[in-house]
């Protein structure tokens, strides 16, 4: 029997990156699977092909220990999005939730995507993706644990806004 969810994903991101996480949460709520692929039902007992509820703080959060909180919505969740940009990679938080959420055993359930505010190149020209993962993502945590997620990039040049949060339902249901 499949795991129960309450979430079929949990979107972890900067305060900076908030207008691209609630543009990536409204896609994906508001997205239907194909039933050409399959049937699917993300968090056992939902919404049968959908990606739905999303859990994102701001749409979720009750007054109360932000750490306690944040920890029980990431265990109801079946997949965690990481929304990868250089603020994302220096905020605690989303390490803290990556942490948290690979601990629990669910490396494969781990997305990334780089949002389309993101810069293409550092200041000196170099490309600067590699800026945008967090440490967890660089082998720097988890005890030498390294994830290595192929990225969703939303940029202008790469795959685009769509096509990038469709590459990360394909990768929560398994398809290509």
């Amino acid at each position: 029997m499949a795991d129960l969810y309450r979430y079929a994903a949990f979107i972890s991101y900067s305060s900076k990156d908030a207008a691209f996480a609630r543009r990536l949460h409204r896609a994906l709520e508001s997205y239907g699977i194909p039933s050409s692929l399959g049937k699917f039902d993300l968090i056992g007992g939902g919404k049968p092909n959908r990606v739905y509820p999303v859990f994102r703080d701001r749409e979720e959060l009750s007054a109360g220990h932000l750490g306690d909180q944040i920890e029980a919505n990431l265990r109801a969740s079946a997949s965690l999005i990481v929304v990868c940009s250089p603020d994302g990679a220096a905020s605690p938080w989303v390490q803290k939730e990556i942490e948290y959420f690979a601990g629990q055993g669910r490396h494969a359930k781990i997305f990334a995507i780089i949002p389309d505010t993101a810069p293409l190149v550092d200041e000196h020209g170099a490309d600067a993706t590699q800026s945008c993962f967090p440490p967890a993502f660089r082998g720097e945590a988890l005890a030498g644990d390294k994830l290595e997620p192929l990225a969703a990039d939303a940029r202008k040049g790469k795959d685009g806004f769509r096509n990038a949060w469709l590459k990360v339902v394909a990768g929560m249901v398994g398809v290509t």
